[in-house]
């Protein structure tokens, strides 16, 4: 199966536990920072059985100290992630996380040697235009240079770096001991964020209010995350690594159909607005990301 069905199928998953996160943030988790522990830490449950599933063993330590820095850089550029998101508009930091796939792109060809074909760089290109154009609300205000600015390019230059070690882990060590041991200290590390006072505080704060639908969703990110997860992995031990984060634009194809038919159907849930220049801003980017799908996919 061709790493690009992975990538179809892990935007998919990353689209539920997009839109589940930012349906607890509003609803249920008023504490961005918080969020991500209680999915990380429920997910041990559907992460451990999949390790029994799977016969998970334990890689070789050459590539277990290699997967434990990938956790650490991921893990970081997470937590960066929301201090960018708490210091400004959503509008403003996605958009700048197209530095992820130009980052892979770059560290890729340095480390691991990566080089693809012309119609890939083109398609690539093409690729993180589009993901600029549907995810961004004003182009001109985009690059301005502000703490905003650094604190996503600090994050993107982290994650990129992860995704960069683990295709090089992938291409030699066993597929499930490698990825699992990485969830796992995913786990260990983003719940170490509760050795914080504050963060501590937080926590017992959001349990105490958070009722059984919000437990329930919980579970259910935890689970989509995981899936995300795995499959995006799978993804990268096939395909290069700069075209499998290149083509995970097409989450936001999915995050812009399920916003519509959210604020369509369901507006209770999810309203957003949707006025004509913003939907034909969006369809001019979803063209483009599958433009550059499918230069990469048929040349």
């Amino acid at each position: 199966m061709d790493w690009i069905y992975f990538v179809i199928l892990a935007s998919l998953a990353y689209t539920v536990t997009d839109m589940l996160d930012k349906f607890l943030v509003d609803k249920k988790v008023n504490k961005p920072i918080v969020l991500p522990i209680f999915v990380r830490a429920t997910s041990i449950i559907p992460i451990c059985l999949i390790a029994l599933f799977t016969g998970f063993s334990l890689p070789d330590p050459q590539f277990a100290g290699w997967i434990f820095v990938a956790g650490l850089f991921s893990t970081a550029g997470v937590i960066l992630f929301y201090r960018a998101l708490r210091a400004g508009e959503v509008s403003r930091v996605l958009p700048l996380y197209q530095f992820i796939p130009v980052f892979v792109l770059f560290f890729s060809f340095l480390f691991i040697g990566e080089v693809l074909g012309f119609f890939d760089y083109v398609g690539f290109v093409v690729i993180v235009l589009g993901g600029l154009v549907i995810s961004a609300k004003s182009l001109s205000k985009l690059l301005k240079v502000e703490r905003i600015f650094w604190l996503v390019a600090a994050s993107s230059f982290l994650i990129a770096v992860s995704y960069v070690i683990m295709k090089f882990v992938l291409s030699s060590a066993e597929y499930w001991g490698a990825s699992i041991l990485l969830w796992l200290l995913n786990i260990a590390i983003i719940s170490s964020l509760l050795l914080l006072r504050d963060v501590r505080k937080d926590a017992k704060i959001c349990v105490k209010k958070l009722d059984r639908t919000g437990k329930i969703i919980i579970l259910v990110d935890s689970v989509a995350s995981v899936l995300a997860f795995i499959l995006n992995y799978i993804a990268i031990s096939l395909g290069p690594v700069t075209l499998v984060e290149a083509a995970g634009n097409m989450m936001l194809v999915f995050i812009f159909i399920s916003a519509f038919l959210l604020t369509r159907y369901f507006p209770h849930l999810l309203k957003e607005d949707f006025d004509v220049k913003a939907s034909l801003q969006k369809i001019a980017g979803i063209v483009l990301i599958i433009a550059g799908i499918l230069l990469t996919q048929l040349f």
